[in-house]
């Protein structure tokens, strides 16, 4: 889960809970309840805020996170954006266009993974129109 993880690293680098609130900008309490599972989906910017001060890569902790995570869908879609090549910004797009077009009872539908590969070929496609012009 993505609080044991978080919890090794800091462990593992000799901080505190109010070591890594302090120097990630991020509330101690919020930190508490990811590693008590109380909150268990944070935010990509969580992740950005906390990895540098782990001494961990990002996609290296997303990687080791989702690993851990019992939903195997989770899994394929952050394997699938990882080997996309799709950037910090991307994936936090991807995310917030899914959530609007979730009250769209079609696209809710569709499978996640689905919707990421979409977008994927979306993204390409308008950069190689850039180019075009």
């Amino acid at each position: 889960m993505i609080g044991e993880t978080v919890k090794k690293y800091r462990i593992r680098k000799g901080l505190t809970l109010s070591d890594l609130a302090e120097r990630s900008g991020i509330e101690k309490s919020y930190l508490i309840s990811i590693e008590e599972k109380i909150y268990l989906n944070p935010s990509l910017q969580y992740f950005e805020k906390i990895s540098p001060i782990l001494g961990i890569p990002v996609d290296d902790l997303l990687m080791e996170c989702s690993q851990e995570t019992f939903d195997p869908i989770w899994n394929d879609v952050v394997n699938e954006a990882l080997q996309s090549g799709l950037t910090t910004e991307e994936y936090i797009n991807f995310l917030e266009s899914t959530k609007k077009q979730s009250s769209n009872t079609e696209n809710n539908k569709l499978p996640i993974l689905y919707q990421l590969k979409t977008f994927c070929g979306k993204s390409t496609h308008a950069e190689d129109e850039s180019h075009i012009i």
